[in-house]
């Protein structure tokens, strides 16, 4: 999409737990994992997580913005804390509040060199399974309605240039 070479994957993390001497296996993540390679490098890498999630990412540091609603639903770690207060305009800060929302505080995001990763946490396999047999997949709606939210993520970071080192 707009010349921006991307990949997608279903992924499921399965933890192991003890429950009353037991040993049991919790599904702990399912959804997608999107990476987006742009033709040039951003110039700061920088994580977006939910808060608690983790609390400090070593080489990092942790970022609030002017924005209390985008600090109170996600948290920002980066190499250099003033390139965030220049590239997080409000449009690009509203832009993640509308994700987080739409994806119920289950969405990561990472710019790293050129890649842009986003790990969608929507409990969706992205295949269905009666499809497998015919050896056809098919994307549903929640599929389609991923698709046009990183459309506008592409876009949005298409246009802002000054996002991407010189």
């Amino acid at each position: 999409y707009s010349n921006t070479l991307f990949q997608c994957a279903n992924l499921k993390q399965l933890t192991k737990k003890k429950v009353d001497g037991e040993e049991v296996i919790i599904t702990t993540y399912r959804g997608r994992f999107y990476e987006f390679d742009f033709k040039k490098p951003f110039k700061e890498d920088i994580v977006i997580l939910q808060p608690s999630k983790i609390k400090s990412i070593r080489g990092y540091e942790k970022v609030d913005t002017e924005s209390i609603k985008f600090n109170s639903e996600l948290q920002i770690f980066a190499k250099n804390k003033l390139e965030v207060f220049y590239l997080f305009t409000p449009q690009i800060i509203e832009a993640f509040n509308r994700f987080d929302e739409k994806y119920n505080d289950h969405i990561t995001f990472s710019f790293i060199d050129s890649k842009l990763s986003i790990l969608i946490d929507n409990k969706v396999d992205g295949v269905i399974k009666s499809m497998l047999k015919k050896k056809k997949t098919i994307r549903s709606n929640v599929l389609q309605h991923e698709a046009k939210d990183i459309k506008e993520f592409i876009d949005l970071f298409e246009l802002k240039k000054d996002f991407f080192k010189e």
